[in-house]
């Protein structure tokens, strides 16, 4: 049997030759800057068990004591959500729909066995870095090298700084440990969950078919959130203080780098998949899912691995970096400098205050399943028809009613008597603050607001309902695809003009707030941590964010594995059910649910992607801030518009913002066309299905192309994060703004042209029923186009905007020393980010040029030769 790849590349020969392009020249780096301190690492996280006491009624109780009692609510949710994966384990399905849920579950289980494997070596590279970097004084000053004025620098001794290094690394692993087993948890919860969905939906009882995803979403909601929570926690009351921060710091770049590589991989990975699976609709004239189609089970294997992999490991980075990212502020904008006295309290009471919501809301969005549930099942249980967007939409506006009262009530209790001390003309003045709880937790509210309309912004666009919608399958119906394109494109930039007035506007009177008695605790960077409260607000109800984002793969899988199972060809079937499971099945029925269950499925998909993206562009503010506030605490910044650095830094983010776009989306194409090529060759009309090889043959070449994306962006990224911290701070700070403005735009425009896309394809086949005809096909090709728009390029933007600020505050850090000195240092650091941009511009040169599909291909339309079937990207 032919295969689209004779030679096999060898991942970890070609990860390590890419990494040796880079490797001296960062060690050189990290080694002459290491004299910096990274600001995690001087992180003066308070006593939480001594600074601040919260006053009730029945007594007072320290920040420490509240946020350990606390934390046991976090576990009875995190209970309940292994409560709900033994629920959906007991639902009934038959043995063919199991099995294919099987070999689903197996196939990703490969895919994140390989990605694992990925991670661990990009994490060897890391830790290189980070053990320059804590150690490297030491060694200076072993060889006698001097600090500018001349005199030698104490260190901590080596076994301390060792000892510092390890833990830091563990956090690191404890990070990336998180990412990774929230995106196995996801998997494992949607496997069982899909065939359970497709069985349910034979029974003729549509609220089934909505029950059973709505609660596995829920789920991996709570289970990622509490997760996170309970990591978190411990490193605030278990660390040392004096290396809490450096801790912080590797939990942070560890779920980053987690997150980061399985989304980018992973929004790869499952639009080859998809496109290859749903160009054969057309190419075959054969139905959705056809079991003949080898791409089919790939096409199920990506909708786990970019639907619910990514978005779970996305979910848990963004969570924790939003967490890290306010910490950090708090220490930096609280300090004695600022003239506040009782600082340590205040930041000791700031940050409890902030977990104490968050364990709260956590808790509201589980009780808002349960609400939600109560009323549907009332409301739907016994109908056969009904709006299956409905629910989804409740358990929203619940879960944002609980969790704004919530964040009122419990400001009030916490910091309803807030005080401030300064000094005076020499007296200590203590200044009460009564208007403060109410002005935070107004501030929050415009978050959790934005989490509520966005989503009804989103269906504005891109529900099955949508005007827009049906535009796009009108315009198809005279103008073929041309026109689908065309709409879409529409679609998607009325929507990003609306979303983003929409998000302007909440940060707009988050930020009025924000001048009150707020401003008394911060002075001028309270509206800096306004918007940073902002990106909490979006997350305060983050189990029920991820569960309408988690209930798209699952009814996407069940609608596969409907088809793929042929359940309804097996002899005697109809009895054999009636025997074992007390019903008579309807297929006919079954299929028509979850093809309206699988556009819901689309609709919610599209409206969590804009919430986190829209998170992490408001919470990356409050990052590029904390490093506004350490370079002016330097004497290195003069931001001024009129200053040319400042123009030149935003064009640059944009620059870089439309490479990333087109580089993802070359991956997608290049990936697409070699499984195309294999499907066509392979894919046999007088089968009954495909052959299990010949899938496995298109899962590989998904993983391998997603792999090989994935590294020319990774790599191509963090040098230009380095390459841009040294030469110019003003340059610096400008392009990290533009990285977030430009890809919030961006993001949403091709996430919501590409769910409108989507579901214009599921109107035509659901609704209008026009499968097969002219329609149908030039709905497809925009479901193909818009397929790496929504899934690939939008989604992956989110994890690029959090690290490039994340890593940026690090090489910022690294580069303070050299820009202090004069003469050579100055000289050395501008050569090493010129080094540093060419070996970022090597690999941009590999992700577009290195990956394009061979000329001999495109030319004469020959048959690849096995050298040119080897995976692009590689290093020979």
């Amino acid at each position: 049997m032919e295969t689209t790849n004779s030679r096999r590349p060898d991942t970890c020969r070609r990860l390590w030759k890419g990494l040796k392009l880079i490797l001296f020249s960062l060690a050189v780096l990290l080694i002459t800057g290491t004299t910096a301190r990274a600001s995690e690492g001087d992180l003066a996280i308070p006593n939480l068990w001594e600074n601040g006491q919260f006053n009730f009624r029945f007594g007072n109780i320290s920040p420490g004591a509240l946020l350990f009692w606390g934390s046991f609510v976090i576990l009875g949710t995190l209970g309940i959500s292994l409560y709900q994966l033994v629920q959906i384990h007991k639902q009934p399905a038959h043995k063919s729909m199991l099995d294919i849920s099987e070999i689903i579950f197996q196939t990703c289980k490969t895919y994140l066995i390989q990605q694992g494997k990925f991670l661990l070596m990009l994490f060897c590279f890391i830790a290189v870095a980070m053990a320059i970097y804590i150690t490297g004084p030491y060694w200076l000053n072993l060889l006698g090298l001097a600090h500018e004025d001349g005199t030698p620098k104490e260190e901590p001794s080596l076994p301390h700084l060792i000892g510092t290094l390890l833990l830091v690394l563990v956090f690191a692993l404890v990070g990336m440990g998180g990412s990774y087993a929230v995106a196995w948890y996801g998997i494992r919860v949607n496997t069982f969950a899909n065939s359970r969905t497709a069985f349910a939906s034979l029974r003729g009882q549509p609220w089934d078919v909505v029950n059973i995803p709505l609660r596995s979403g829920m789920s991996i909601g709570l289970f990622l959130i509490s997760l996170e929570l309970v990591m978190m926690v411990f490193i605030l009351l278990a660390v040392p203080r004096q290396i809490v921060g450096y801790c912080f710091l590797g939990f942070a770049i560890g779920e980053s780098l987690g997150a980061s590589a399985l989304r980018i991989a992973g929004g790869i990975f499952t639009k080859i998949a998809d496109i290859g699976s749903d160009l054969m609709k057309i190419v075959f004239n054969v139905k959705e899912d056809d079991p003949r189609n080898p791409g089919v089970i790939a096409d199920c294997t990506g909708d786990n691995a970019g639907d619910s992999v990514g978005p779970t490991a996305d979910g848990f980075e963004t969570y924790g970096v939003t967490g890290v990212a306010l910490i950090v502020f708090i220490t930096l904008a609280v300090t004695l400098a600022s003239g506040v006295q009782n600082y340590l309290d205040i930041q000791a009471k700031l940050i409890v205050w902030i977990f104490a919501m968050r364990f709260l809301m956590d808790f509201m969005s589980g009780c808002s399943y349960f609400i939600n549930q109560f009323i549907s099942e009332a409301k739907y249980k016994g109908k056969k028809e009904f709006n299956f967007e409905e629910p989804l939409t409740r358990l929203i506006w619940i879960a944002a009613i609980l969790c704004i009262s919530t964040s009122f009530l419990m400001s009030y209790l916490l910091i309803g008597d807030f005080t401030v001390q300064r000094m005076v003309d020499g007296t200590l003045v203590t200044d009460s603050l009564p208007n403060l709880w109410w002005q935070l937790a107004v501030i929050i509210s415009c978050g959790t607001l934005a989490a509520v309309l966005i989503p009804e912004f989103t269906k504005i666009f891109t529900s099955s309902h949508s005007k827009h919608v049906h535009e796009i399958v009108t315009a198809s119906r005279e103008g073929g695809a041309s026109l689908t394109i065309l709409s879409g494109i529409v679609a998607g930039n009325f929507s990003a003009f609306w979303k983003g007035l929409l998000i302007a506007s909440l940060m707009a009177g988050a930020f009025f707030v924000s001048q009150g008695e707020l401003q008394h605790v911060m002075g001028e960077p309270a509206s800096i941590f306004a918007f940073g409260m902002v990106a909490f607000g979006f997350l305060c109800m983050g189990p029920v964010n991820i569960a309408v984002d988690s209930y798209g793969p699952v009814t996407d899988n069940a609608q596969s594995i409907f088809e793929l199972a042929q359940t309804e060809k097996i002899a005697g079937i109809k009895n054999e059910i009636q025997r074992d499971f007390g019903f008579e099945p309807d297929f006919e029925v079954g299929k028509h649910y979850l093809e309206a269950n699988d556009s819901a499925g689309n609709t919610f998909k599209a409206t969590a992607k804009p919430v986190l993206i829209g998170t992490a562009v408001v919470g990356a503010t409050t990052m590029i801030f904390s490093i506004i506030l350490l370079l002016k605490k330097e004497g290195m910044l003069h931001l001024s518009l009129t200053d040319a650095p400042v123009l030149l830094g935003f064009m640059c983010g944009g620059a870089v913002i439309y490479w990333f776009c087109g580089a993802s989306m070359q991956a997608v194409t290049t990936g697409a066309y070699r499984a195309v090529e294999f499907i066509k060759r392979n894919m046999r009309l007088d089968k009954k299905e495909a052959d299990i090889d010949d899938s496995r043959t298109v899962v590989r070449i998904c993983t391998e192309y997603a792999q090989s994306g994935m590294w020319n962006i990774f790599i191509a990224l963090m040098s230009f994060t380095l390459a841009f911290a040294f030469f110019d701070p003003n340059f610096f700070v400008a392009y990290l703004i533009s990285i977030a403005v430009f890809g919030l735009f961006q993001a949403i425009y091709m996430a919501n042209a590409g769910g409108a896309w989507d579901n214009a394809k599921k109107l035509v086949e659901v609704d209008l029923k026009e499968k097969g005809t002219a329609l149908h096909a030039a709905t497809v090709v925009g479901d193909t186009v818009g397929d790496p728009f929504k899934d690939t390029t939008s989604v992956s933007l989110n994890p690029i905007i959090k690290f490039s600020t994340l890593f940026g505050l690090l090489a910022v850090e690294i580069s303070i020393p050299f820009k202090k000195s004069h003469g050579t240092g100055e000289w050395g650091i501008a050569l090493v980010g010129v080094l540093m941009l060419a070996i970022a511009l090597v690999f941009v040169w590999r992700s577009f040029y290195a990956m394009r599909i061979p000329k001999e291909d495109v030319r004469a339309g020959t048959p690849p030769t096995a050298e040119d079937r080897e995976p692009v990207g590689a290093a020979h």
